[in-house]
């Protein structure tokens, strides 16, 4: 088993290190085949995401408690403004929030009907695993090193981000936003954007 804790110049980094990213805190991000590592500023390291095994990804599980899918070769990684982590499966972009909690933002694990993925809704998108990267819009780019293409996952609307799913009201007056875990965030003036209801959990 990689090492889990300690000085990451002693550790063992599992088969072989892929891609290596920071944080907004600088920390350091290492992926490895089977899981992602974190070093702090002081040099410590822990496992942050993976745990070696192969059952399907379940919606919303802890990092740590994770399968990072060991068919991804290519092993990259990015992180937004915000700290969520990106990473591939073989066929599955897959977002660790800054909570540590894992869930599917784009992809499905069919090769059945792969035009390039203009206009899909994200998680009916074909990707393979390639390289990926937030833009200054916070917009996240793929790259399929398969296929050939270049995608875009795109902000819904302006002021929202690509974990946020929308509905509006039945007479289209309000937006109600959801996040990852299905919770109700917020509900905004679809006018003016203004936020009507905010919510804690």
């Amino acid at each position: 088993a990689p090492s889990g804790g300690g000085q990451a110049v002693s550790a063992n980094l599992d088969i072989w290190p892929l891609n290596l990213a920071l944080d907004s805190k600088d920390n350091l991000y290492i992926r490895s085949l089977n899981y992602i590592f974190r070093v702090a500023p002081n040099g410590t390291i822990q496992i942050y995401a993976g745990d070696g095994s192969n059952p399907p990804l379940v919606q919303g599980a802890v990092a740590t408690q994770t399968n990072l899918g060991s068919n991804d070769f290519v092993g990259q990684i990015a992180i937004d403004r915000k700290d969520n982590l990106y990473y591939y499966t073989e066929f599955n972009l897959n977002i660790i929030t800054a909570e540590q909690r894992v869930y599917t933002l784009a992809g499905r694990r069919s090769f059945v009907d792969y035009p390039p993925p203009v206009n899909f809704p994200a998680l009916n998108a074909f990707v393979t695993n390639g390289a990926v990267a937030i833009g200054p819009d916070q917009n996240v780019y793929l790259a399929d090193n398969r296929f050939g293409w270049v995608t875009k996952l795109a902000q819904p609307l302006p002021g929202f981000t690509v974990q946020d799913t929308i509905v509006a009201s039945g007479n289209g007056a309000e937006l109600y936003i959801f996040g990852l875990d299905g919770r109700h965030k917020s509900t905004v003036n679809a006018d003016t954007g203004a936020t009507i209801y905010a919510f804690a959990y």
